[in-house]
């Protein structure tokens, strides 16, 4: 199987995303019974760019032992705003910290919690008007290395010192477009093992078309069993399940646990656990987070946003986090998230 991988990966290809039965193949013995994914489809960028939103429904095998795999065209998609994110290139952007300073520093009140989700929301309209300030970042590139060449293809055989300082600058506006650009392609193409840095964006470009294709919902069950096929058709059975599953009233029957034999925590186990919560706590737990740069909250913004203003940020952030210790409460919209279909 690992050969396999390195096939598809050196020459381009990436599982196309199914439906359907898990399962394509079994061998229909009523003693060892087996079940296995064998028929697959894979494509390559070209595919992925045409058929964006098309997806491979795994039919049932009927009298067959192989399930018949079936490609369906891409369906009409209704286009919504999507929610703000912060892409870490924006702290590098000249401005960002008088920005956040700026939203940090309005005048708002009630607890903890309240006064940083205001100033996150605050924050949050601020660099919306940041991010088109900084316009296009894949049309920044564009620009920035349309310019350098220009300028190089008008430069004669003798430089001077100025056409060098020039031809300098040019260079940085571009590496600092390209910078931008992986930056943002980085995240959303959902590549773990890759690093900023490695400077590949075709690469990306195709990732965050696989990763886009892959997690686009196009059919759902629902609680009756039936495939249900259509945006709207899946946003109704999404909204139903959560809401059931969320929604239901916890039951209020006492459980006796008395007769339930588990380890214990230990005295100083338990000190530990009722230790205060220290500033240095805090951020040393954001700095061990694996997927500092994922911002799936309403606000937009990721770990890294509040490592990198920790000086303007970290006391409310850390007034904010003390309180829930202390309370045992939270306010409704901090721990708010998305349910997206791409």
């Amino acid at each position: 199987m690992q050969y396999f991988k390195e096939c598809l990966l050196n020459s381009g290809l990436e599982h196309m995303r199914t439906v359907g039965d898990t399962y394509t193949w079994t061998n229909k013995r009523l003693h060892d019974l087996i079940f296995k994914r064998l028929d697959r489809m894979v494509a390559n960028s070209t595919w992925f760019n045409t058929f964006t939103e098309g997806s491979l429904f795994v039919k049932h095998q009927g009298i067959m032992d192989h399930n018949p795999l079936l490609f369906e065209e891409p369906m009409q998609f209704q286009e919504f705003g999507k929610p703000f994110q912060f892409f870490n290139y924006m702290i590098d952007v000249p401005g960002f910290l008088d920005l956040v300073s700026s939203a940090w520093s309005i005048q708002c009140f009630g607890s903890p919690l309240v006064q940083f989700s205001t100033k996150l929301k605050h924050t949050k309209l601020l660099l919306r008007k940041l991010n088109r300030d900084v316009g296009n970042v894949h049309s920044n590139v564009q620009s920035a290395r349309a310019v350098l060449e220009a300028f190089q293809t008008s430069l004669s055989s003798t430089l001077d010192q100025s056409k060098i300082l020039e031809e300098e600058e040019l260079i940085s506006k571009l590496n600092t477009a390209l910078d931008q650009e992986e930056s943002l392609l980085l995240k959303k193409a959902r590549v773990r093992w890759l690093q900023l840095g490695d400077n590949n964006n075709s690469f990306f470009h195709q990732q965050c078309k696989v990763h886009w294709n892959r997690n686009k919902v196009l059919t759902l069950q629902d609680t009756n069993g039936n495939l249900v096929h259509g945006q709207s058709s899946c946003a109704s059975v999404a909204v139903h399940y959560c809401s059931q599953l969320l929604g239901a009233p916890a039951s209020s029957n006492d459980i006796d646990l008395s007769m339930v034999d588990c380890n214990t925590v230990s005295i100083e186990q338990s000190s530990i656990l009722l230790a205060l919560v220290t500033d240095n706590l805090i951020y040393d737990t954001i700095k061990k987070m694996k997927k500092k740069n994922k911002s799936p909250g309403p606000d937009g913004v990721n770990a890294e946003f509040f490592l990198a203003t920790r000086h303007i940020t970290g006391a409310s952030l850390c007034a904010a986090v003390r309180y829930f210790f202390d309370h045992g409460s939270m306010t409704s919209g901090v721990n708010s998230t998305y349910l997206l279909d791409s």
